[in-house]
């Protein structure tokens, strides 16, 4: 078997890195009019948010509030052309201590939500001010709703395990065909299987992240999501092709093929590259860091679903897995690395915050895999079936802990917090306090 298609995407791989990226991973607050803790000497006119990338144009909101958390206002937030900026224009408003409230979904369809106040006139501060800090859901792992948060990276592990899986699985149908009348069957019935798996998990995805998105449930959130955002674009393509999979897979090799393709592309619009400002170049590096992954789940799969009754066949397809395995590997690594650089501005946040702590866990683990591999092909040259069969189980609870932590850290934000606030106080620490003429 040759490595040409494999071959033909690691280079591609390393064109990506000719295109250019704006290092952004995550919607923050550059700027926050008025600052966040400030003391006014008259009424501000209106509230201004400006964030580092484009938002989506749906379900963004800010509102204020004074000391009795009633709204000053019923004006409607406005966002500017290029959607960055937020803009909610204030009455006169009195003395006292105002609570600016902010909800919005970033470009790579993950909620943000925080919360800052400011003081106008003489008026006493309250006794704990919030200074802008991410109180999302995807900045750390602690949530209102522990059995809520469970429920959304158990489907988040569901989809990306179903996604992998059946994407690796057609892989490997079309690089191994069987000649067996009873091994074709038997394989298009597993691909029936992984089919409504997926189906399943993606619905599954979808609920509990529009739980998150949405303060509550209503036909229009649920269109403004759906037929607004990227997010609801991606999922629509997905829950498509899912469907069309259904009438068509197992027909044509050239379709499966195409299907596979267009199946991760739909994934990588939910997702940290449509955040950046050249989303096209990171997103084909996404597909190929997801295509290369499903290489390796789907041979996994491949092994386990013919172990026992196809055991010759799967003992002649181990070598086959091994090669494109290993290429599989290193090209998660060089697409892996090149997303992570891309996406940090400083290599010290890899140890400053969840999202890094969890990546360090996953190449940790990486490591293992690779170790694994090579005794794996050290016991085949022997034909050691016994050990053969223990080193593919640890390869396979490998993958399971992997799969579980890239369920939860691409959900995280891989900048800190206070990244933003850290900026702020920088550029200006004269202006972080504006005191009464």
């Amino acid at each position: 078997m040759r490595y040409g298609p494999l071959g033909i995407i690691l280079i591609c791989a390393f064109l990506v890195l000719l295109l250019p990226a704006k290092a952004f991973a995550h919607s923050s607050v550059l700027t926050e009019i008025p600052m966040p803790n400030s003391i006014l000497a008259s009424s501000p006119p209106v509230i201004k948010l400006t964030f580092n990338e484009r938002l989506e144009k749906e379900l963004f909101s800010i509102k204020v509030m004074d000391s009795q958390g009633k709204s000053v206002t019923s004006a409607k937030t406005q966002m500017s052309l290029t959607q960055r900026e937020l803009n909610l224009t204030l009455p006169p408003l009195n003395d006292g201590v105002y609570t600016v409230d902010y909800k919005v979904i970033s470009a790579d369809g993950h909620p943000i939500e925080a919360d800052y106040t400011f003081t106008i006139g003489n008026a006493s501060r309250a006794s704990s001010g919030i200074n802008g800090t991410d109180a999302n859901s995807e900045s750390n792992l602690s949530s209102n709703s522990k059995h809520f948060n469970t429920l959304l990276y158990l489907g988040r592990f569901l989809f990306y395990a179903s996604l992998l899986g059946l994407c690796g699985w057609i892989f490997w149908t079309l690089a191994y065909r069987p000649i067996a009348q009873d091994l074709v069957n038997f394989n298009r019935k597993i691909t029936l299987v992984l089919q409504i798996g997926f189906l399943f998990s993606l619905l599954l995805m979808i609920f509990t992240q529009l739980q998150a998105i949405a303060d509550q449930w209503s036909f229009t959130t649920v269109k403004s999501v759906l037929l607004g955002t990227t997010l609801g674009y991606s999922w629509f393509a997905s829950l498509g092709l899912s469907i069309i999979g259904f009438i068509f897979l197992s027909r044509s090799r050239i379709f499966d093929g195409l299907w596979v393709v267009l199946l991760l592309t739909a994934k990588v619009g939910n997702g940290h590259a449509m955040s950046f400002e050249n989303h096209i170049g990171m997103a084909a590096l996404n597909v190929v860091h997801l295509f290369a992954a499903a290489i390796w789940v789907g041979g996994l799969l491949y092994i386990i679903a013919h172990w026992r009754k196809f055991h010759d066949y799967t003992i002649k397809f181990l070598p086959q897995f091994s090669k494109y395995a290993l290429l599989s590997m290193l090209l998660l690594t060089v697409s892996g690395t090149l997303y992570t650089l891309i996406i940090l501005p400083k290599i010290e946040y890899l140890f400053e915050t969840q999202w890094g702590i969890l990546l360090c866990t996953k190449i940790g683990l990486m490591l293992l895999v690779f170790a694994v591999g090579g005794m794996l092909r050290y016991y085949m040259k022997r034909k050691k079936s016994i050990s053969i069969k223990q080193l593919v189980r640890i390869d396979i609870s490998l993958m399971l802990l992997i799969l579980l932590i890239v369920s939860i850290f691409t959900y995280l934000n891989p900048l800190p917090d206070n990244l933003a606030l850290q900026k702020q106080a920088m550029e200006s620490q004269s202006n972080h306090e504006m005191m009464l003429k």
